[in-house]
């Protein structure tokens, strides 16, 4: 009798065995026989875990574990006015490794009027020469619920790291820029077809 009072049935591996089948979990796929275990993965053992491993390795050394950035802050004027973010203008500042290699760094202005560079998720930015992007946009909600109106308000070279005219360089410790731009002549831009 099987039950909770015997405990689980067991079968002997012999009656497998008489039967065609092992003490193991295995599936007849395509005339081919099969283990339903799947492999554990080890890190390191496999050539994929080897790239895995080395990946993790690769990401920890670019930032580091804990490691701090030179932090990089600053203000842009527009025609001599301090531009202070809030939703309906928006100011982005993008640092762009002059090299080519790396991750840019990236921080909006807030309603100060003041930026904090952050690379990913992490505040500051990689040592090294820089080129720089602004970009400052006036937001306009639409009255029929749509899309908003986007105006760019300063001149379009400086949305272009090619084009602004600014490399900057980022030395440990603290570092502030301060940028002054002008308005651009551009005509309304919209970020929705119709118009």
């Amino acid at each position: 009798m099987i039950g909770p009072q015997h405990g689980p049935a067991r079968c002997s591996s012999s009656l497998y065995k008489s039967v065609g089948f092992s003490s193991q979990p295995y599936a007849r796929v395509f005339g081919t026989t099969r283990s339903l275990t799947p492999p554990k993965p080890i890190w390191g053992e496999t050539f994929a875990g080897t790239i895995r491993l080395s990946l993790v390795f690769l990401a920890l050394s670019l930032v580091g574990c804990g490691q701090r950035l030179p932090f990089v802050s600053g203000s842009v004027a527009l025609d001599g006015e301090l531009v202070r973010g809030s939703d309906n203008l928006q100011c982005i500042v993008l640092f762009f490794p002059a090299n080519g290699n790396g991750a840019p760094a990236i921080a909006n202005v807030d309603g100060s009027g003041k930026f904090i560079l952050e690379t990913g998720s992490t505040k500051g930015a990689l040592e090294g020469k820089y080129d720089v992007a602004i970009s400052v946009s006036e937001i306009t909600p639409s009255k029929d619920g749509g899309n908003p109106h986007i105006r760019q308000l300063a001149a379009e070279k400086y949305a272009d790291p090619s084009t602004s005219g600014w490399t900057v360089e980022v030395v440990p410790g603290s570092n502030e820029f301060d940028f002054a731009i002008e308005k651009g002549d551009q005509n309304l831009r919209r970020s929705n077809k119709d118009g």
